[in-house]
Parts: structure tokens; sequence; C-alpha cells
């Protein structure tokens, strides 16, 4: 019995279907694996993310500020120190 050449390349070509298949299959299940590992990454950076909206908004609080302001000896306001420099413009004018 002869194999003949059509046989050999059926043979061929289900072969490299197969091995298109399997491979297609390995990567499919990479791509999800990696797309495990970033949902996962995601989820860590949103939490990061949360705990920092978080401490923002307790350090931007109203009573905190005020807190802040009232602590500091060198609070000055800018508009009293633009006002305290009026003098000294208008005198260069003259």
């Amino acid at each position: 019995m002869k194999i003949r050449l059509i046989d050999s390349l059926v043979l061929m070509v289900f072969l490299s279907i197969a091995g298109f298949t399997a491979f297609m299959r390995i990567q499919g299940t990479l791509v999800g694996y990696e797309i495990g590992d970033l949902k996962d990454k995601e989820s860590l950076l949103l939490d990061q993310l949360s705990g920092l909206k978080m401490n923002l908004a307790k350090q931007t609080s109203k009573k905190n500020l005020i807190q802040l302001a009232s602590a500091q000896s060198n609070h000055m306001d800018p508009f009293e120190s633009m006002a305290s420099l009026e003098p000294e413009l208008n005198s260069d004018q003259n």
C-alpha cells in the first residue's frame, strides 16, 4: 500500500490546523492570566486612590485648615502685606 501525495498533503493540513489550534488556545490562556494580573493591579491602585482621596479630604477640610492657619505664627494675610507696600509705591510716583 503506497501513501499517495494527496494523502500526505491532507495529513499535513490537518496536523497544521491542530498545531495552530493548540497554539491559539495556549496564547488565549496566557492572555487570560495576564488580564487577571492586571485586574488585581487595578484593584490595588483603586484602593490606593481611595485612600489618597480620603487623606486629601481630611487635610483640606475647613476645620483642619483653620487649625493649621492658627497654629502658624508666621501666617500673614497677603492683602495685609500688599496694603503695607502701597504707601511706598505712592511715594515713588511723586
